[in-house]
């Protein structure tokens, strides 16, 4: 999974438009699986303790549940009921992994149950994220991601450019309005469609050292420009 570090711009732009004033609880989730939902929640969740906020990461992505590097035998959920959490000492974000027994998945489906437990998490945490699976990927193991969305006081979609496919997209949104989720608003991923600044950039890193001085040269030019630096 890649990292985005706490001082991105672009992450900055999100965070700031983000209700993290107060408790809050916020869902990240895509119409698609692939499309940077973990990237982004580990991200803001990062960029909000570094402000000192204690902060809750719920993985609620049962497909494509996250990796830890410690036991989780006496962690996570049992019977509907939280054990513990992981803690990650370098950000000192907590981390709930995916309820793993058939009863806690169930539990969690009946109505009212994740609300009653973001209740709780807010007592304990300034910021609760819910990391979910894509919006439009369905079956009898998962949590559907607009049951977990529903609990939150707002939700944020992700959304890979130049891949994401208009009909999928259009059908995710559709989920998301029937379950009347709030939706703060879109987060494009770029990363298979760079600016016109990146591509001149890589193109230019591909020039010979034999010119070392010309190649610097331009891509100052480049790095500097005001008009390739205009967000379209």
């Amino acid at each position: 999974m890649i990292s985005l570090p706490s001082t991105y711009q672009e992450l900055e732009r999100v965070y700031q438009r983000l209700p993290v004033k107060q408790h809050s609880c916020i869902g990240v989730s895509a119409s698609q699986p692939e499309e940077g939902v973990s990237t982004l929640v580990d991200a803001i969740a990062r960029r909000a303790a570094g402000a000192g906020r204690s902060v809750l990461v719920v993985d609620f992505n049962l497909h494509h549940p996250r990796h830890f590097d410690v036991p989780v035998f006496d962690l996570g959920w049992d019977r509907g009921k939280v054990l513990g959490v992981i803690k990650d000492q370098q950000s000192g974000v907590d981390y709930l992994p995916v309820p793993m027994d058939k009863v806690s998945l169930v539990q969690l489906r009946e109505p009212g149950a994740i609300e009653q437990w973001v209740e709780q998490w807010k007592e304990s945490y300034q910021l609760v994220l819910f990391d979910t699976s894509a919006i439009n990927q369905t079956n009898s193991g998962n949590l559907h991601a607009a049951r977990a969305l529903s609990a939150c006081d707002a939700s944020i979609i992700t959304m890979m450019a130049g891949v994401t496919s208009r009909p999928a997209f259009e059908s995710a949104i559709n989920d998301l309005s029937l379950e009347d989720i709030r939706l703060l608003g879109i987060v494009m991923n770029d990363r298979f469609n760079p600016s016109l600044k990146n591509e001149l950039l890589r193109e230019t890193s591909r020039i010979t050292d034999m010119f070392p001085r010309f190649k610097g040269y331009l891509q100052r030019i480049l790095v500097n420009s005001q008009l390739l630096s205009i967000r379209i």
